[in-house]
């Protein structure tokens, strides 16, 4: 009986060593910050307001997130539907605009179709956000090439939301306006 009850305490005393090994993992840090909240930041753009699309522009986001980016969505509103069908192709069908009330979901942290197609333009996606407490965000390169697709005057709106790993969240709305000429 004592040999039997050894054995279940080495058991475990193994799967919490376990668990406190594989919850210390990776580049995490202490996520207890109660008072943290992620923050959107756009410094050439502090407040935020309507940005005409030009063919150079400067989309350079800062995010921050004391516990750790658990979720990175941005839902893109377009008034161009030719925008729009493009958008959709780049993620998964449950993400798009048809499944979402017109707003096309992309999910920077979990959607792999999106990832798939957003990382040959250097957005980061995936492990990249996943559990960072910091991250440059760059649509520099991305947002000027709505001119060039879209033929619908009007916002392309980019509702950009970021949640922590205690459930915070934080959402901007960088917006984008096209003047078709």
């Amino acid at each position: 009986m004592k040999m039997k009850f050894l054995h279940i305490t080495s058991i475990a005393m193994a799967a919490i060593a376990m668990m406190f090994t594989l919850n210390s993992c990776g580049d995490d840090k202490d996520f207890d910050d109660e008072d943290g909240v992620p923050t959107i930041t756009w410094e050439s753009n502090p407040s935020f307001s309507t940005q005409e699309i030009s063919s150079e522009m400067n989309v350079d986001l800062k995010v921050t997130s004391p516990n750790g980016i658990q979720s990175f969505v941005i839902k893109i509103t377009s008034p161009d539907v030719a925008f729009t069908a493009l958008l959709d192709v780049m993620v998964s069908e449950a993400n798009s605009s048809a499944k979402n009330n017109g707003k096309v979901v992309l999910d920077l942290t979990s959607d792999v179709k999106a990832a798939a197609a957003l990382k040959p333009f250097g957005v980061p996606t995936g492990t990249d956000l996943l559990y960072k407490t910091s991250v440059d965000f760059s649509l520099s390169s991305l947002v000027p090439m709505i001119g060039s697709v879209a033929r619908t005057e009007g916002d392309y709106v980019f509702e950009t939301t970021v949640t922590d790993r205690n459930g915070k969240s934080v959402t901007k709305s960088p917006t984008f306006h096209l003047t078709v000429k």
